[in-house]
């Protein structure tokens, strides 16, 4: 069996949940880059007097799922585009702002573009909104999401 060496990027969506049960998940416009989510483990020092070894014994404890980055191409007004899927916007009042201003509890997927196109979901917060507007360059946004507990990893 040959073992895949690399995996292209593209068409990685990232998506927030809708309130609405049954849960449905749009996809969050305009999305560049993102790093993460920045999987962590808190580590605790169980050396001992009695270990007899002078190397440090670290257990882990807590697990961290971090935050998932993103650069958005922002456009102020987009409630979100519609081009065979729902996309999610960046309005003020419809889209990411005000997902940011009212710190709205939401459901989020990443789906990554492989054949079987796993997902990973996780519940957070929208944390950051940076808007940058270079003379050289487009609106952007960068953003962060923090998650809140455990990831559900398909």
């Amino acid at each position: 069996m040959a073992i895949a060496s690399n995996q292209p990027a593209i068409n990685t969506l990232l998506k927030i949940g809708s309130s609405g049960s049954p849960q449905n998940f749009d996809t969050i416009a305009n999305v560049g880059d993102m790093t993460g989510p920045g999987f962590s483990a808190q580590l605790v020092d169980v050396t001992s007097h009695s270990t007899g070894n002078p190397w440090r014994i670290k257990v882990p404890t807590l697990l961290d799922n971090g935050d998932l980055t993103t650069k958005v191409f922002f456009i102020p007004s987009s409630p979100g585009v519609y081009d065979g899927t729902t996309q999610f916007g960046h309005n003020g009042t419809t889209g990411l702002l005000r997902v940011f201003t009212q710190r709205e509890l939401h459901e989020y997927s990443v789906t990554f573009p492989d054949g079987p196109a796993t997902t990973w979901y996780f519940q957070g917060y929208l944390t950051k909104f940076a808007m940058t507007a270079a003379v050289q360059g487009v609106l952007e946004a960068s953003s962060a999401f923090t998650f809140v507990n455990q990831p559900i990893l398909v």
